[in-house]
């Protein structure tokens, strides 16, 4: 309620694994839960941006063969014990 102190007790992203073919793409889905006025925001940084991007919806498309960890971060910066990044691991095989 109103008078709630701000914090993010959850932030998840599903499925924590993803298999793509080259070409395609695949959704996540990122939940965010808290108490006050929390940001539901977040960003998210693929770390192999050759293989696997991720959009601001959580789409992530698969360029090239490889593995991309992305990494989602909350924007809300008052957080339970805990939470906190999230990393998803995509493996990209050949079309």
């Amino acid at each position: 309620g109103p008078g709630e102190a701000t914090k993010l007790t959850l932030f998840d992203v599903s499925p924590k694994n993803l298999s793509l073919e080259v070409g395609t793409m695949s959704g996540v889905t990122v939940a965010v839960a808290g108490t006050g006025q929390y940001d539901t925001g977040w960003t998210a940084v693929s770390g192999n941006a050759a293989v696997a991007s991720i959009e601001e919806n959580g789409l992530i498309r698969a360029l090239s063969v490889g593995t991309s960890i992305i990494t989602f971060t909350p924007m809300e910066t008052n957080v339970a014990a805990g939470v906190g990044n999230v990393t998803v691991t995509v493996t990209v095989t050949a079309a």
